[in-house]
């Protein structure tokens, strides 16, 4: 499977500004041709968790978008239901179907006008079980633990420079105590609080690293093998001995 990661630079408040970048992106750089396009944290309106916006219309081009060029499209937006607000991770299919999961681990002040998920979420797609994510979840490797039931991690976030060495060093632990391919997808630049500078990475299930996004707006694609995947999981079966705690 061939997936890209997309590193990009919201433009604060400003969905269609952001649905038109994406667009124009998603197709220059190619990412149309794959099997999975990861966007990252709020994508479409930058982390506003202050005064949240709900993205219905980055919600319709998710869904347009992988109807159009085949391909999955996933990446978290703000959603509004039931007068609460929701950092709601989408995972759209090219036949019009999609999965979703609700954040589960509010950061700071995002707990404030933001309802927690309650439950994990594993979308099938090109044979693969695949585990949605989001920013802060990354902390809590227990809520991650793989129960053998997933081969790949998606993380969307809006990660600042700040705490940039625990992003690196958290995603590759996770790939590594989980044995599953990880991608985490960051965001870079500035918006009014905080500067981000990307480092959007892909790990392999033994925490080599794929891909590195650096600190620019880019993408960049990996190539996922499930073959690869299942030898090492046979040669090394750490998942069996786990606690079931």
């Amino acid at each position: 499977m061939k997936a890209f990661i997309l590193q990009t630079s919201p433009i604060w408040k400003d969905a269609q500004s952001n649905i038109s970048f994406i667009e124009n992106f998603i197709v220059k750089t190619g990412a149309i041709k794959s099997d999975l396009i990861l966007l990252p944290e709020m994508w479409a309106s930058g982390f506003s968790v202050a005064e949240p916006i709900y993205d219905q219309q980055a919600q319709e081009w998710m869904q347009d978008a992988a109807q159009r060029y085949g391909c999955a499209i996933a990446g978290t937006l703000v959603v509004k239901e039931n007068d609460q607000y929701l950092n709601r991770f989408y995972f759209y299919k090219p036949d019009g179907s999609f999965a979703h999961y609700d954040k589960r681990h509010l950061f700071g002040h995002e707990k404030q006008l933001f309802t927690a998920g309650e439950r994990r979420t594993i979308v099938n797609w090109k044979g693969f079980r695949i585990l949605l994510q989001t920013c802060y979840d990354l902390r809590f490797p227990g809520f991650s633990r793989n129960r053998n039931d997933y081969d790949i991690a998606l993380y969307a976030a809006s990660w600042p420079s700040s705490r940039q060495d625990a992003w690196t060093t958290l995603l590759k632990a996770r790939a590594i105590e989980n044995q599953c391919y990880v991608l985490g997808a960051n965001r870079t630049g500035d918006d009014p609080h905080l500067h981000y500078t990307g480092g959007s990475v892909a790990y392999s299930f033994s925490g080599a690293l794929m891909t590195d996004l650096k600190d620019k707006i880019c993408a960049k694609s990996v190539e996922i093998d499930l073959q690869s995947l299942t030898s090492f999981r046979q040669k090394f079966p750490f998942l069996q001995d786990a606690d079931t705690y």
